[in-house]
Order: C-alpha cells, then sequence, then structure tokens
C-alpha cells in the first residue's frame, strides 16, 4: 500500500460502463458475464502505452436504489467491478461479445493502489 506521502508515477486508463439490466449481464456466482460492444472490447485489446481496464459498476435493477445523496455525500449503490484485457485477441464479432468478470476484482481504493504500484514498477500485466 502507498502511504499518502508517497507519490506514485503511474497511468492508468478506465473504461467505465454501468449496468442495471439483467439483459446485459448474468451473474454466475463467481464471475459476472457482460455483453460489451465488440468496437469497446476490441479498444481494451489493442497494444498501448498506457494501461487501460474497464470497470464495470453494477447497480440494483431499482432506479430508486441506486443512489442518495446530500450536501456532505454522495453514496451509490452497487459495486464495481474490473477486468483488463491486454494481450487478449480482438474479437471479429460484429456486435458484441460477452466477457467474464471474475468478481474477486472489485475495483476500491485498495485495488486501485495494488495496480498502479504494478504499473509503477513495470509489472503490468
Amino acid at each position: 500500500m502507498v502511504s499518502s506521502q508517497e507519490e506514485i508515477k503511474a497511468e492508468l486508463r478506465i473504461q467505465l460502463k454501468c449496468t442495471s439490466a439483467l439483459s446485459q449481464y448474468t451473474d454466475r456466482g463467481d464471475v459476472l458475464a457482460y455483453k460489451l460492444k465488440v468496437k469497446n472490447y476490441n479498444d481494451l485489446c489493442l497494444p498501448s502505452t498506457t494501461p487501460i481496464i474497464l470497470g464495470l459498476l453494477v447497480l440494483p435493477e431499482n432506479e430508486k436504489e441506486w443512489l442518495s445523496w446530500s450536501k456532505e455525500e454522495l453514496l451509490i449503490k452497487g459495486c464495481m467491478y474490473w477486468t483488463e484485457f491486454s494481450g487478449s485477441s480482438e474479437s471479429e464479432n460484429a456486435g458484441s461479445v460477452t466477457i467474464t468478470i471474475d468478481k474477486r476484482q472489485v475495483l476500491n481504493v485498495e485495488t486501485l493502489n495494488q495496480i498502479l504500484e504494478k504499473i509503477a514498477r513495470e509489472e503490468w500485466p
């Protein structure tokens, strides 16, 4: 973990997606299966000097449960998972690709710091 006094010299791009629609994803227990547009998938597969990950925010089906806010805080009810496809082959599908995301790959402060530390040490992916 990086202390607040240490500065990380790393850069990361995140392609963000958000869904609450069961028509877009399936919870398979340990993994999520998500329908991603083939263009977005292929963009994630392209070689890049700046690493890129996919962040998928899964919200409750009921729109009224998505968030609550006040002047002091914003609370989003859901969980963001991440995955990466560097080194993967591009898809020749026409419309979408169904990807899987390990549900242990939750994107939070700790995992974001771990990813940035690996990038800074040139240990990514």
